[in-house]
C-alpha cells in the first residue's frame, strides 16, 4: 500500500542559483514558499505547474541514463567529499528507468496520480556500446524501484538485492539531501515545485559525458533548461518539454538522460 506521507525524496531547494541566459532572454528565479512554492498544492501535476510538461508519468514510459559515479569502485556512496575531483570518477554505466504502473491516492483531500519506476542497468549494444562500461553493478542489488506523486513528493522505496530478492519496502524519509543514499542506482528526481532558473545555460559536462551526449543528444546545447540548484551543492538540469531530468549533479556522481521513449 503506498504510503501517504508527503515526504522529501531528493531537497527542498533553498537559493535560485543565479541568473543564466541561454541567449533567449533573461533568466527566470522561480520564488518559492516553504518547499512548495508558486503553486499550488492542491492543483495539476508538478512538471505541468512548472511549465516543464504538460502530462505526468505513464506507464511503460522509458528514460534511459549515463552515469558516472564519484570514486572509482567507491559504490556505497560515502565519500569523504562532496565533489571530489572528477579525474577519480568511474567509468559510464547505463541505467534504464521504466514506469511500471500509475495508480492514484487521496494527498491532502486531493486524489492525485502516483507512479512506480523501476532502475535496472541496461546492456549497451550498438556501435557505439563502448562509451559504456561493460562491468555489471547489478550483483548484489538487481535493480530497485520507488514511488513518488503527481507533485514529485517520493514516498517508498524497494530494493531487491540477494538480501531481499522479493523486495523489501521503506518509506523514504530523507529530506537534506538529493540523494537517499541508500542505492548504488541513480534516482535523483527533484521536485520541480521549488526554487529554480528558467532559461539557463546548458550544463558543462565532463569529457566521457560530452561525447555520449554529443552522439545521443546532438542538441542538447540549444535546448531549453530549468536550472534547481540545492543548497549542498547538487544541481540538476530539466529540459523543457521532457519527462526526466537532462543533467544531475551530486555527490553520487554525475549523469545525462540520453534516450526517453514515452508512450503515446
Amino acid at each position: 500500500m503506498i504510503l501517504r506521507k508527503t515526504l522529501f525524496l531528493t531537497a527542498a531547494l533553498f537559493m535560485a542559483a543565479g541568473c543564466e541566459s541561454s541567449g533567449k532572454g533573461p533568466a527566470t528565479v522561480l520564488k518559492a514558499k516553504g518547499d512548495c512554492p508558486d503553486c499550488d498544492p492542491h492543483g495539476g501535476h508538478a512538471m505541468l505547474q512548472a511549465g516543464i510538461s504538460d502530462r505526468f508519468y505513464k506507464a511503460g514510459d522509458e528514460f534511459l541514463v549515463a552515469f558516472r559515479f564519484n570514486h572509482r569502485g567507491d559504490m556505497n556512496m560515502d565519500a569523504p567529499d562532496l565533489y571530489p575531483d572528477r579525474r577519480t570518477a568511474s567509468e559510464v554505466f547505463l541505467f534504464r528507468y521504466k514506469a511500471n504502473a500509475v495508480t492514484k491516492d487521496i494527498f491532502e483531500n486531493v486524489m492525485r496520480e502516483v507512479v512506480e519506476i523501476e532502475i535496472t542497468q541496461a546492456n549497451p549494444s550498438g556501435e557505439n556500446a563502448d562509451l559504456f562500461s561493460p562491468v555489471r553493478l547489478d550483483q548484489h542489488e538487481y535493480k530497485l524501484a520507488f514511488t513518488m506523486n503527481d507533485l514529485l513528493d517520493p514516498l517508498t522505496e524497494t530494493f531487491f538485492n540477494t538480501e531481499y530478492p522479493n523486495g523489501n519496502t521503506v518509506e523514504v524519509t530523507q529530506k537534506s539531501n538529493l540523494n537517499t543514499g541508500s542505492s548504488l542506482y541513480p534516482h535523483t528526481v527533484p521536485r520541480a515545485l521549488v526554487n529554480g532558473t528558467k532559461n539557463a545555460l546548458p550544463p558543462l559536462l565532463p569529457p566521457d559525458l560530452e561525447d555520449i551526449a554529443s552522439y545521443f543528444v546532438p542538441g542538447y546545447k540549444e535546448g531549453e533548461y530549468f536550472k534547481f540548484a540545492f543548497d549542498n551543492g547538487d544541481s540538476v538540469y530539466w529540459a523543457k518539454g521532457s519527462l526526466w531530468p537532462f543533467y544531475v549533479a551530486t555527490a553520487q556522481g554525475e549523469g545525462i538522460l540520453v534516450k526517453e521513449t514515452l508512450v503515446e
